[in-house]
C-alpha cells in the first residue's frame, strides 16, 4: 500500500511537470510563432527602411565628397581665412585676459599679436641655424634612405600592387617637378 500510494504521488508529480513543461512549450511555441511573425513582419518593414537609410547615408557621403572637394578646389582662397580664424580663437582668452585687467581691447589685442609675432620670429632664429647644419646631412643621407626603402617596403608594397622605386633621379625629378608647379602659380 505504502508503495501503491508513493508510485501515484511520484506519478501525479511526473504528470504535472509534464503538463507544466507540455504548458510552458506551448506558450513558448506560440510566442515563438509570434515573434517570427513580427520579426517577418519586420523585416518587411525594416528593408524598406534599410533601403532608406541606404540613400540616406550615400546622399551624406556625396555631401561631404562635395564639400571636401569644394574645400580643396578653394583651399588657395581659403587658407588666409582659416589661419586667420584659428589664430583668433587660440589668442582670444589672452585678450580678455588682458582686458579684465583693465587694457583697453585694442591695445590687448595689438599686445598679444605683437608678442606672438616675437614668439615666432624667435622660433624661426633658433630652428634656423638647425636646419642649415642638418640639411646637408638630410642630403647625404637621402641615397641612403631610398635604398632601405627599396629594399624593406617596397616588396611589402609589392604585395598591395603598388610599385615603388626609389632611386636619386626619381627623387630629383619628383622634386624639381613639384617645385616648379608651385612657381608657375
Amino acid at each position: 500500500w505504502r508503495w501503491a500510494s508513493c508510485w501515484s504521488v511520484c506519478s501525479s508529480l511526473a504528470s504535472r511537470r509534464c503538463i507544466e513543461r507540455s504548458a510552458a512549450t506551448r506558450i513558448a511555441l506560440a510566442a515563438g510563432n509570434q515573434a517570427v511573425q513580427s520579426a517577418r513582419a519586420m523585416m518587411n518593414h525594416s528593408s524598406e527602411e534599410r533601403q532608406a537609410k541606404r540613400h540616406l547615408m550615400l546622399a551624406w557621403i556625396g555631401l561631404a565628397a562635395a564639400a571636401v572637394l569644394l574645400f580643396w578646389l578653394l583651399s588657395p582662397v581659403l587658407a588666409p581665412f582659416i589661419a586667420a580664424a584659428v589664430l583668433a580663437y587660440a589668442l582670444t582668452p589672452a585678450v580678455e585676459a588682458l582686458a579684465r585687467r583693465g587694457l583697453p581691447r585694442i591695445l590687448a589685442a595689438a599686445l598679444v599679436e605683437l608678442l606672438l609675432l616675437l614668439a615666432l620670429l624667435m622660433l624661426v632664429l633658433l630652428v634656423i641655424p638647425i636646419l642649415s647644419k642638418e640639411l646637408p646631412l638630410l642630403r647625404e643621407q637621402i641615397p641612403l634612405l631610398a635604398k632601405s626603402v627599396n629594399e624593406h617596403l617596397a616588396p611589402w608594397l609589392k604585395q598591395f600592387g603598388i610599385q615603388l622605386s626609389l632611386d636619386q633621379v626619381s627623387i630629383k625629378a619628383f622634386v624639381m617637378k613639384y617645385l616648379d608647379a608651385n612657381l608657375e602659380e
